[in-house]
This record gives C-alpha cells, structure tokens and sequence, in this order.
C-alpha cells in the first residue's frame, strides 16, 4: 500500500515537472461606449507558457445610438520568441451582413496572408501583430501588422505615451498609463466608440 502511494506521488510529481507550464495568464477588459452609452466590451486575454505566447482578442459591439452597429470581432495568435508565427481574425458586422476572416503564418522568410478576397506575401523575417497593443505599450515599435487586413500599418507616438494608429478612414488612438493600456479611442465615419480599462 505504502509503495502505491509513493508510486502516485511519484507520477503526480513527473506530470508536473514534464508538463508545459503556465507562467503567465492574464485578462483585460475594456468596456466600450458611444456618446456615454455602454455598447459592449473587448476582452484580451494572453498566455504565456515555456513555448510560446498565445493571444485571444474578442470584442462585441451592439449599439442603435447615434447609428446601427452591431458587430463582433475575433483573433487568436501565437507567438514564438517574440514573432508571430500565426494568426487567424475575423469579424461581423451583424447588421450589413459584412464578415472579413484574415489567416497570417509565418514561413522562412515572408508570411502568407490569406484572405476571403485574396492571398498575398509580405516579405519580412519578424513582424507583430496589433493585438499585442492590449498588452505592451508599443514604444520602439514602428510597423505593425493588422490582423483584420493583413497591412502593415505605421503606429505614430503623438506624445504622453499616446499612439495612433490609421487603417481605411478609421484612426485608433491607443493611450497607456504607466505601461497600461487604459484608453482606446476608435474614430469611423459612422461614430466613435472610447473604450476604459475596466479596474
């Protein structure tokens, strides 16, 4: 009986040791208004393990004021030191029907995006993605992937650790306290949507 029990601990202790470990998992959450009415939320979520980084985006937007929005985004990555070696987003604006679904994977020396429109490479050796934004205030980065669209995007410092960021005739404005993002400001032409760090 007593060699079962430490053959039991033994196995425990051999699971634990062996197994990947979480070293790291975090959550945030931004809640989303227009003109002060909550719309929704974006929830961000990474985990680091011994292996790799993974990256889990997901927003839902429903509002009728001032306009019809109803969509829902998604993205999954995963990062290896550092590099992104895959990515899959996609999102859904409910009412127009409009959907948008963009895979990104790292090859040997480009990436391969894949769109519901096209495929295309991008010939760079290590590239971010945006959602990272959620998580790191970006002060020496200066091209960024976007993994709604699969285009590199220039990300501009405008000053008290405040970034921007423009995609089609939309500007993010990205706004970090003490190395947090606390602010997120989306400016479309139907309205602008101010995400705040829930505490």
């Amino acid at each position: 009986m007593r060699n079962k029990f430490h053959l039991a601990v033994l196995s425990l202790l051999l699971t634990y040791c062996f197994a990947p470990s979480n070293l790291l998992a975090q959550q945030l959450i931004w809640e989303a208004f227009v003109d002060m009415h909550k719309i929704g939320e974006l929830v961000a979520h990474r985990e680091v393990n011994d292996e790799n980084v993974k990256v889990r985006i997901e927003a839902t937007f429903n509002t009728q004021v001032p306009t019809d929005l109803h969509i829902g985004r998604l993205i999954e990555t995963t990062y290896v030191n550092q590099i992104l070696v895959e990515s899959s987003a996609s999102s859904n604006d409910y009412l127009s029907g409009n959907e948008s679904a963009v895979q990104v994977v790292k090859k040997d020396e480009y990436y391969l995006v894949n769109t519901l429109k096209e495929s295309f490479k991008l010939k760079h050796n290590e590239l971010l993605g945006t959602d990272l934004l959620y998580f790191e205030e970006p002060e020496r980065i200066r091209e960024i992937l976007s993994l709604f669209s699969g285009k590199l995007l220039m990300i501009s410092s405008i000053g008290n650790h405040a970034y921007v960021l423009d995609e089609d005739g939309e500007q993010t404005t990205y706004l970090y306290q003490k190395g947090e993002l606390s602010e997120i400001t989306i400016v479309t032409k139907a309205c602008t949507i101010q995400l705040r760090l829930k505490p």
